[in-house]
């Protein structure tokens, strides 16, 4: 049996079509069509590939005096998963991108909570305005931006639950798909990139306001500095929508082409590292609510959370390390 019909009969065995096997061998479908009728030879570096895609020896494909017999014992066998296929694979990066504007809003709204209260408690020594109605009407903005954050987030919870499958299960991407992925990231490449590049730049001048302020104004107009503090949290609050945004859809596309902490290899890793991260930030919630409360200095309490996120890469560096090892 010639190499061309050997082709063609492992194909048929795995039950996929010429574009099915062409795209498993990154080749067209003429190029499968030319193998198959004897009007050319793959290179060795395909004829490798398709040994390791059959489960068979490569001299079974080149010899043809060798039986079938003689091809290796771990032969294919058909994926028993889910298929995603280019209708499901659009609508999941099209839903991803809501998701992203939605958790993207809910995040900033968390942020951004605590500045009505910070501003009424420090201003409120220069306009006559009393502790306790400052601290009233503070805490009431900010719990009902964190409960509208949180309706926010079980909703999109509820909405993306058709796709849980994509993180916690393997996978295989139907015909043309990883095509149709790989040319929607690259064509929203430049708008990621803008998005991450201009929220480092306004957290930057954020910063940089709060510290001009301070040493301006500092000792002689200590509201303008709250001000300032105001104004760098809505700054961040707005980066940290667009890191989410962007996030998101480049989420949605490694998760398709399971690359990065999508790839299968990380499916296990990821899922103890979203329980340690759950833990995680409920408790750096609690030392949050317990120190502001304890202390009542919510204009100073704030700085716990840009320290708990630069601890918190920290934490998932240690959960690698101990992953590895």
């Amino acid at each position: 049996m010639i190499l061309a019909d050997k082709i063609i009969q492992l194909r048929k065995k795995c039950g996929w079509s010429q574009e099915e096997l062409a795209e498993q061998m990154n080749v067209s479908r003429q190029s499968i069509s030319k193998w198959e009728g004897a009007q050319s030879i793959p290179d060795l570096d395909k004829i490798v590939r398709l040994a390791e895609i059959f489960g068979v020896s490569t001299d079974y494909l080149l010899k043809d005096d060798v039986a079938e017999s003689e091809i290796m014992p771990d032969v294919y066998e058909p994926f028993a998963g889910k298929k995603v296929s280019p209708e499901e694979a659009n609508r999941f990066m099209s839903d991803k991108k809501k998701s992203g504007l939605r958790v993207g809003i809910g995040t900033a709204l968390c942020v951004f909570s605590p500045v009505t209260l910070i501003y009424l408690a420090g201003i409120s020594e220069f306009y006559n305005i009393s502790e306790a109605l400052a601290a009233g009407i503070g805490l009431g903005a900010l719990f009902l931006l964190i409960t509208i954050a949180v309706v926010i987030f079980i909703l999109d919870s509820n909405l993306m639950e058709d796709y849980k499958y994509l993180k916690q299960e393997e996978f295989e991407l139907g015909f043309g798909v990883k095509g149709i992925v790989e040319e929607r990231k690259k064509r929203n490449r430049t708008i990621h990139t803008l998005c991450n590049a201009g929220g480092v730049a306004i957290i930057l001048l954020g910063v940089a306001t709060l510290v001009v302020t301070a040493c301006i104004f500092g000792e002689t107009k200590e509201m303008y500095v709250i001000a300032a503090v105001c104004f760098m949290l809505s700054l961040i609050a707005l980066a940290t929508f667009f890191f989410v945004f962007a996030g998101s859809e480049t989420g949605s596309y490694e998760c398709l082409l399971q690359e990065g902490e999508y790839s299968r290899a990380n499916i296990k890793r990821q899922k103890i590292k979203d329980k340690v991260g759950g833990i995680y930030w409920s408790l750096m919630t609690a030392i949050y609510l317990g120190a502001s409360f304890l202390t009542g200095r919510w204009d100073f309490t704030w700085i716990i959370w840009p320290v708990a996120a630069v601890l918190f890469g920290v934490v998932m560096g240690i959960c690698s390390l101990f992953d590895k090892d």
